[in-house]
């Protein structure tokens, strides 16, 4: 799968977003167990999407899970591997509007 990019990311930022990932896998699936791939992400990202987080914090959990998404193939027994031919769903879901976030963009200033 060639869509996502890869973006060189500190060592610092992969153990931030790691454990993000791990964090918001164990709050909001606890049933992950019985649940495997695009199953799992959809009823994670339900779960996740309407959540009253600030903006700051969607940019982050969302920048955190295409972060997962672009190195999946590093966790081949999470239960959020999906194989690549179903990734571009599951990425387009990611990033549709959370509640914490605008439906709208703010407007730019003029120059």
């Amino acid at each position: 799968m060639d869509t996502l990019p890869h973006w060189t990311r500190s060592p610092e930022t992969v153990e931030d977003y790691t454990d993000l990932v791990r964090r918001l896998a164990r709050r909001f699936v606890p049933e992950a167990q019985s649940l495997r791939g695009t199953e799992c992400w959809i009823v994670w990202l339900e779960r996740l999407r309407v959540q009253p987080w600030s903006e700051v914090t969607v940019r982050r959990y969302r920048a955190a899970l295409l972060w997962f998404m672009e190195s999946m193939d590093t966790f081949p027994q999470s239960p959020f591997w999906i194989a690549p031919d179903h990734r571009e769903a599951i990425l387009s879901a990611i990033r549709l509007p959370w509640a914490g976030e605008s439906l709208t963009l703010p407007e730019q200033p003029p120059p």
